[in-house]
């Protein structure tokens, strides 16, 4: 598993139109090689796959929809965006498994890149795009799996044409496709490109538990290499050569400040009550402690 540590530019992300300009610096650089861009739109899967553009000029693959979550090149080397912020929390280890294990990838070289800011990367149970509430798994989670298991429907179903055999014949694993009576193999990257001209599964089958092999497993997270050597991006790695020009303005209101702010955190003070009575004995039960007769040193 690897992950690009270098930030996505300003420059790339910033379009949110049907011809994404992160699109274009994947595809650009993936598909001298040719690849699959499988893309889906939620709530609704899109109708159809990428598609290859033949024209001399273009020299990319244009996505039928915006929200690809998985791209394949020639290499069987695939790349599944994570929508969510990493925080801690592991999700882009998570996210990335479930939808690999559904795909039948190998693992352990599957790429992961961060998502643009663009609507079709918000939370498929509410219309933002943002991390929090603890609720990634449990929201991309259908999503993810549904996702993988299109993509691996449409490789099976490209292989099983090559062969001219049923496509229940087939099973995906390891990055390949084997046709089971027989034995014989096709490699996600020499499916790619026939598997791109298939129509997307709107309701694709999902395997059984167990058939799965890394949701539910202890896996080591993706992040942590580039954190240890100094690689990550992070917000205060941004300079402000890179950020747009911000203006600052200061109004003068007139009159007594008011209006709702943010709630304080409400965690403290319960916390150092209990902390006052595990060491004294007593039991604080309002604020502020100086009206109980206790001053900080």
């Amino acid at each position: 598993m690897r992950t690009d540590p270098t930030a996505i530019p300003a420059s790339l992300c910033a379009d949110s139109s049907p011809d994404l300009r992160r699109r274009r610096f994947l595809t650009a650089s993936l598909l001298d090689a040719g690849g699959l861009m499988l893309s889906l739109h939620w709530p609704a899967m899109a109708a159809s796959a990428a598609s290859a553009d033949t024209d001399a000029d273009a020299g990319q693959m244009r996505a039928a929809e915006l929200t690809a979550w998985v791209l394949i090149n020639r290499s069987s080397e695939v790349t599944i965006t994570v929508s969510q912020a990493e925080i801690g929390q592991s999700i882009s280890t998570t996210l990335p498994a479930i939808l690999a294990d559904e795909l039948g990838a190998d693992w352990d070289p599957v790429r992961i890149e961060p998502a643009p800011f663009a609507p079709a990367y918000r939370n498929p149970e509410r219309p933002l795009m943002f991390t929090g509430n603890s609720e990634s798994t449990q929201a991309f989670y259908a999503l993810m799996r549904t996702t993988g298991a299109a993509a691996r429907a449409m490789l099976i179903q490209a292989a099983a044409a090559r062969w001219n055999v049923a496509a229940a014949e087939c099973v995906a694993a390891a990055s390949r496709i084997r046709h089971t009576p027989s034995g014989r193999q096709w490699t996600f990257g020499e499916l790619c490109t026939d598997a791109a001209r298939l129509p997307v599964p709107r309701t694709p089958a999902l395997k059984a538990e167990r058939e799965l092999k890394l949701i539910g497993k202890a896996l080591a997270k993706v992040d942590i290499p580039s954190k240890v050597d100094g690689s990550a991006q992070f917000g205060i790695d941004v300079t402000l050569a890179e950020t747009p020009r911000i203006e600052v303005s200061f109004i003068d209101g007139g009159g007594k400040l008011g209006g709702i702010a943010e709630v304080g955190p409400v965690t403290v003070p319960p916390a150092l009550a209990n902390a006052i009575h595990a060491a004294t004995g007593r039991r604080l039960r309002s604020m502020p402690l100086s009206r109980h007769g206790l001053h900080f040193a």
